[in-house]
């Protein structure tokens, strides 16, 4: 899965006529992760993450997160901080700022992520087994 971190577009292409392009922060493509595939950029300052799982183990679902959230109890995940600061409770940090990210993992239990800012933006990756 690839997701798209800032405004900056881009065009994910391959040699078996895939063609996606990302234009918005949180928008995302999905494919595997054996295909190859070229990533145009119109702009140097593109911002992307390239999240690998096993798609035949796992389901991902990725949220863009702008106000308090509960994240769900038993269930794996990774939050990232695209914009401002963020109060996290439940895990091991406590608070998040822009560029950084942590693992969710299903020992957690439930935990609360609050914005601390009105531009704060996050993105939640759920991963569910298949």
């Amino acid at each position: 899965m690839a997701i798209l971190l800032n405004d900056q577009p881009l065009l994910l292409t391959d040699t078996k006529a895939f063609e996606h392009r990302l234009e918005r922060a949180g928008d995302h493509a999905q494919f595997s992760a054996q295909q190859f595939c070229a990533v145009k950029v119109s702009e140097p300052s593109v911002k992307l993450m390239n999240f690998i799982f096993r798609d035949d183990r796992w389901v991902a679902i990725n949220y863009f997160i702008t106000e308090d959230c509960r994240l769900p109890a038993n269930q794996a995940g990774l939050v990232y901080v695209l914009n401002g600061e963020w109060e996290i409770s439940g895990a091991n940090c406590h608070h998040m700022a822009q560029g950084q990210g942590a693992w969710w993992l299903p020992d957690i239990g439930e935990g609360d992520i609050k914005p601390l800012s009105t531009d704060s933006k996050l993105i939640w990756i759920e991963l569910l087994p298949r």
